[in-house]
């Protein structure tokens, strides 16, 4: 909705199958991703099957663009490409072996080993969101704070 709202995108819905579908709802799912340049995802249910995730890995490394919105960064702890793809990942059984935490303190990125689980929400609290690179093409004209 907000994507075409601006007038600058033209946006194709696909809905995969949520957790706990039948495996052949899953094996269905292939969309085609060669129409499109990116992909916004706040999936995180079943796995997909193994001709879409190499259609999807293809797309990504071809320059398909690819935005992990929400709980997209919980889903598929096992599978490597998608980590790598997404950068960090949340939930979804990883601990300290996934990589490690990381946080930005003092002005400065911090990368931590230390064991533990992956992420959690915690308790709901305001906070300040900071722009740190404010020339990134992603952050350019968001405020400093």
């Amino acid at each position: 909705k907000y994507l075409e709202a601006s007038g600058r995108f033209a946006v194709d819905v696909a809905t995969a199958p949520p957790k706990g579908a039948p495996k052949a709802d899953v094996e269905k799912f292939n969309p085609d991703l060669t129409k499109y340049a990116a992909v916004v995802s706040n999936y995180n249910g079943e796995r997909w099957n193994k001709e879409f995730e190499a259609a999807f890995v293809k797309f990504v490394e071809g320059g398909g663009g690819l935005v992990v919105v929400h709980a997209a960064d919980n889903s598929f702890p096992d599978w490597p490409e998608y980590n790598a793809m997404i950068g960090v990942g949340g939930w979804g059984g990883r601990n300290e072996k996934s990589g490690p935490y990381v946080r930005y303190r003092d002005g400065k990125v911090v990368t931590d080993d230390a064991p533990g689980r992956g992420g959690s929400h915690g308790k709901k609290h305001e906070f300040a969101v900071q722009t740190i690179d404010p020339k990134h093409p992603i952050t350019e004209g968001l405020p400093a704070k």
